[in-house]
């Protein structure tokens, strides 16, 4: 099981959230990748999303669960891997530390069974309402119980934040073969990823000129974030906080009322 993570210092989370889902596509693409899960056998895994909330503001982080055939060196795959992710976040502007990367090893199916179902992805994501968060941090469930607690403002705002960043999310995924050998149903991560492809909506359409203002700035590439996110709103309010206005954007053309 490895643990990967990306550096923060309260930013948004819901563009954590894109850019932490979008970065692991890319870890699990390309050739690279193919190399060193053929080098490795590896057979595929889990991936399972989770978000927590401390001094530094929003803190996401993977937990992936590793399935290989026997006789392979998992340690050389972990070190790749962790590497991998360092490398592809810091591309995206990241800097990573590699100490807040980890990777833990079961040697036995118990020991794997007991991860998953007592202490590992199945936790995660179905008590995530019971869960502790670590190093004076709360879990988005323990944040909902201290507003039942407190009430406080700022615990409304930040539980709002969080279920709008996370509608919709798929929280847990399946990639490689693991589906395919233990007959499970549940989409893979490559079958999102091209289901995504097909689904397209048209959002607004953003001026020329805008769109070289986003870049000049650099911020371009989360401009389909944005749309992804918060839809229409989503894209005016990211003009807007960029210096431009509104009026860059057009909404997208209106079916005539068939009545």
């Amino acid at each position: 099981m490895a643990t990967l993570t990306l550096p923060h210092l309260f930013d948004a989370v819901a563009v954590l959230r894109a850019d932490i889902a979008r970065l692991w596509g890319k870890v699990i693409a390309g050739a690279p990748w193919a190399r060193a899960r053929d080098r490795s056998r590896l057979v595929g895994g889990l991936r399972a999303l989770e978000v927590t909330h401390g001094y530094a503001g929003w803190h996401p982080h993977l937990h992936v669960l590793f399935f290989f055939d026997s006789g392979v060196d998992v340690g050389a795959f972990m070190g790749w891997l962790i590497g991998r992710w360092m490398t592809v976040a810091e591309r995206a502007g990241y800097r990573c530390s590699r100490a807040a990367q980890d990777w833990r090893f079961a040697d036995s199916p118990d020991a794997a069974g007991e991860y998953v179902t007592k202490a590992g992805i199945a936790w995660e994501i179905t008590h995530l309402h019971t869960k502790k968060a670590g190093r004076g941090g709360r879990t988005p469930f323990q944040i909902l119980a201290d507003i039942e607690a407190h009430n406080r403002p700022q615990d409304r705002m930040l539980f709002v934040d969080y279920a709008m960043a996370f509608k919709g999310a798929r929280q847990l995924t399946w990639f490689g073969d693991v589906k395919a050998r233990y007959e499970v149903d549940d989409p893979t991560d490559e079958e999102l990823a091209a289901a995504e492809r097909e689904d397209k909506e048209l959002v607004c359409t953003v001026s020329a000129y805008a769109f070289e203002a986003l870049a000049a700035k650099g911020v371009a590439d989360r401009l389909l974030e944005a749309a992804e996110d918060g839809g229409l709103l989503g894209v005016i309010l990211f003009v807007q906080a960029h210096g431009l206005p509104s009026a860059v954007i057009r909404p997208p053309p209106v079916d005539p009322c068939p009545f």
